[in-house]
């Protein structure tokens, strides 16, 4: 494999920002503008030192912070290569994830792995206050971005507000367009929880990773204006292709 090495900037020692930092900089720039590609491989850490004319520590501190960012990842006895670039999405907002990725430019379409009418479960009850003998529509999906798995969701709606949701193809149309548009229910908030877990052996198959991979678990209860809840939805994401943004204010 040939390996690029043209760096491209003088190393400002008099700058108040440290060297290793304008080095991560630098390094960050050619991958973003595809100087270095997804799965290429970068030069060594003695290269980089070499190149830049600091030491292998300071190299490998720049080489560091990418990995940490998710921008580089290292394969023992390989080198360190550019990652595929993980989607971002702001958690403060309530969108579908048909929608959320059209807007980003990505080409979507779900496979419906289950789709049917069955009785909740006894938590299911409680968080969608549905009465007994009520049932809810059961909708598992897998997620696709540009052909590739990005995450498994698992939907359950009551069927009380919503008789025939199951005749609508969700391979191809969005599940809240379709509540809004067909049944007038028009989500407007939502409760949202996050957590770290690791892919067990159908998750990983269904989301093409390693077995034990780690993965972002989501829980939300969505609600309508009146607060009455219309969707209880878990969703399992790559943490290696998806990430979650939250801005804060004080």
């Amino acid at each position: 494999m040939m390996l690029r090495y043209n760096m491209g900037i003088e190393i400002d020692r008099t700058n108040h920002v440290p060297i290793f930092w304008q080095i991560k900089q630098d390094l960050h720039k050619k991958i973003l503008s595809g100087f270095y590609k997804v799965e290429e491989q970068i030069p060594s850490e003695s290269k980089l030192a070499e190149k830049y004319k600091v030491n292998r520590l300071t190299a490998r501190s720049a080489v560091t912070e990418l990995v940490n960012e998710g921008l580089l990842y290292r394969r023992q006895g390989q080198g360190t290569f550019v990652c595929r670039q993980r989607i971002e999405t702001g958690i403060a907002r309530l969108s579908s994830f048909m929608n959320d990725m059209k807007e980003k430019g990505y080409s979507v379409f779900s496979e419906v792995l289950v789709k049917e009418e069955k009785e909740p479960s006894a938590q299911m009850k409680e968080y969608l206050k549905i009465h007994p003998g009520d049932t809810v529509y059961n909708i598992k999906r897998l997620r696709f971005a540009n052909g590739e798995p990005i995450v498994l969701q698992d939907a359950f709606i009551p069927s009380q507000y919503c008789s025939g949701l199951l005749d609508y193809n969700f391979e191809k149309v969005s599940l809240y367009e379709t509540l809004k548009n067909n049944y007038s229910l028009d989500i407007s908030h939502a409760s949202e929880s996050l957590e770290a877990r690791i892919a067990d052996d159908e998750q990983a198959d269904y989301l093409r990773v390693s077995k034990n991979s780690p993965i972002l678990f989501s829980f939300r209860l969505t609600m309508l204006d009146d607060d009455t809840p219309i969707e209880c939805v878990t969703s399992l994401y790559r943490s290696d292709r998806y990430k979650f943004e939250i801005k804060l204010s004080k």
